[in-house]
């Protein structure tokens, strides 16, 4: 995995982000919770540190599963990157 330093702070961020959209979302294909959890997990292992999620993702339902999936040490792996005040308007 390739990094880049993050300004002054010491920090290095994956090249590549793991987006949560569709962990839960109907509009994209029968995915089980499982499966979902596994992918979070390939992707960390392989280096990925920064991860995309908001609220409004699967109407939180992605944030569920990616909690389940940061337990057991992932989440001190990873930089949450995150979105506020988005709404779904019918």
């Amino acid at each position: 995995m390739r990094y880049k330093q993050f300004g002054n702070t010491g920090e290095k961020l994956s090249v590549l982000c793991l987006g949560t959209w569709a962990l839960r979302g109907k509009q994209f294909g029968a995915v089980t919770e499982e499966d979902a959890i596994r992918a979070v997990h390939a992707m960390i292992d392989c280096g990925v540190n920064i991860v995309d999620t908001a609220p409004i993702y699967a109407s939180g339902g992605s944030e569920e599963i990616l909690g389940r999936a940061l337990k057991g040490g992932y989440r001190e792996k990873v930089f949450l990157l995150t979105k506020f005040g988005s709404e779904f308007v019918d």
